[in-house]
């Protein structure tokens, strides 16, 4: 979505730009410029509704528009801004890479023109960039997805241990526990759901399995917690 928002910002502030010749000709050829300024006016609420921007008349009757401080339109002109950063949450986290700043590190909004970030002041795309933040920058996707990523953890130790034979749940090291967590069994005669002592067709093991997840805090509640935050 923040990407789509992004062209679309793009084309509304070049047609502002339009707008603003358009309407200087049209007034002085003594055109009727009614229906161009409203055009006008409802591309700027929709660029203040997308990115917060704030527009400024001009003498000749032209409006500039600015966003976080910086020029989105000045006069006939437009100037463009793009969307840079990483494509996953994992990178998302790390630092811009110099040899490849529009791909890597957080996501942000970056002038195209001079390659300065564009501070946003409000607008839906500042809630995306928000939402797509570090969990150390506030980022709601990111820090839910290091709350999956310590449930799955907790969730393979917990099972692991009462299955202490061959580790029933394994991860992939260096990557989300949430997204590599699988079966680490190979054969179904792995499986050991008796008891110390109990024999072949013992289940105390199974027993204390099927309590693991319950209780006040346990991982049902936690699983169910993270349920509702989404």
């Amino acid at each position: 979505k923040a990407g789509a928002l992004i062209s679309e910002v793009n084309s509304a502030a070049a047609q502002v730009a339009s707008l603003n010749d358009r309407i200087l000709t049209a007034g002085v050829q003594g055109t009727p410029t009614g229906v161009l300024e409203d055009e006008r006016a409802r591309l700027m609420v929709e660029l203040a509704d997308k990115v917060g921007a704030e527009s400024r008349i001009n003498d000749n009757g032209s409006y500039d528009v600015f966003v976080g401080g910086g020029s989105l339109v000045q006069g006939s002109r437009s100037f463009e801004v793009r969307l840079d950063g990483a494509l996953t949450m994992s990178e998302a986290g790390k630092a811009v890479d110099s040899a490849n700043p529009q791909k890597t590190g957080p996501v942000r909004l970056t002038w195209v023109a001079n390659d300065r970030p564009v501070h946003l002041d409000g607008g839906r795309l500042a809630g995306y960039t928000e939402a797509l933040a570090p969990a150390e920058q506030g980022g709601i996707l990111a820090g839910m997805g290091g709350r999956y990523d310590t449930l799955a953890t907790d969730l393979a130790g917990t099972v692991n241990t009462i299955h202490d034979t061959t580790p029933f749940f394994v991860t992939t090291p260096g990557q989300s526990a949430a997204q590599s967590l699988q079966v680490g069994l190979t054969s179904t005669t792995q499986i050991n759901v008796a008891g110390d002592g109990e024999g072949a067709f013992g289940g105390a093991k199974a027993d204390e399995l099927a309590r693991a997840g319950l209780g006040r805090g346990g991982l049902a509640d936690r699983w169910s917690a993270q349920v509702v935050d989404v």
